[in-house]
């Protein structure tokens, strides 16, 4: 079986996949199936595998991601069934970049939350996928505005703030050392002081 980019494909589909891989490259031929994520490409392996399946490849579709598509999407079963919904064509088409064609979860997990659309798969690779759905939960955190809005309460009554050591030989440890005392001493938001 082989194993690539965190999935794990079966015997059926390894054999399958080692004799496209064979036409794209008689070299692979002598390859076993451990030595696959070593000796080739993740674009080859993934093209051979939209190639199977009849679907068309793309080695990068982070920046087409529409953010507003996820909405009503968990990152989570996203990330671990290794797709995500890339964009609409026209109105009735919906776009789903998948790293795995043969898994039925993206369709089962897409087609209700979409009852309207028919569902255009097209292959990319895992990475690419975690960094659309990254790319849209991290777009999609709270404004400006809304940090701002948030009410900070001056607590000074008799509260005494503790002693903040900003002194450590850790580069990362002394910048979030930097970033706490900054935030305790200006009584702000730890939200506030990082978006500043």
């Amino acid at each position: 079986m082989i194993g690539f980019d965190g999935i794990t494909f079966n015997e059926l589909i390894s054999r399958r996949i080692m004799s496209e891989l064979t036409v794209h490259d008689p070299s692979y031929a002598d390859l076993v199936h451990d030595q696959i994520p070593n000796r080739v490409s993740r674009c080859s392996f993934m093209a051979s595998i939209a190639k199977i399946n009849g679907l068309p490849f793309y080695p990068t579709i982070a920046e087409f991601c529409d953010g507003s598509l996820h909405a009503n999407c968990d990152p989570t079963v996203m990330s671990r069934g290794f797709f995500t919904p890339l964009c609409l064509s026209g109105t009735d088409k919906l776009i789903v970049a998948l790293a795995n064609p043969w898994s039925p979860l993206a369709e089962e997990y897409l087609a209700p939350r979409f009852p309207h659309l028919e569902i255009v798969k097209i292959v990319t690779l895992a990475s690419e996928i975690n960094r659309a759905i990254e790319s849209v939960a991290t777009n999609s955190g709270p404004s400006r505005s809304e940090l701002d809005a948030i009410d900070v309460e001056d607590l000074d009554e008799g509260i005494h703030d503790f002693d903040v050591t900003t002194d450590y030989t850790e580069p990362m440890a002394q910048l979030i050392a930097t970033i706490m005392a900054d935030a305790v001493g200006g009584k702000r938001s730890l939200l506030l002081c990082l978006s500043d």
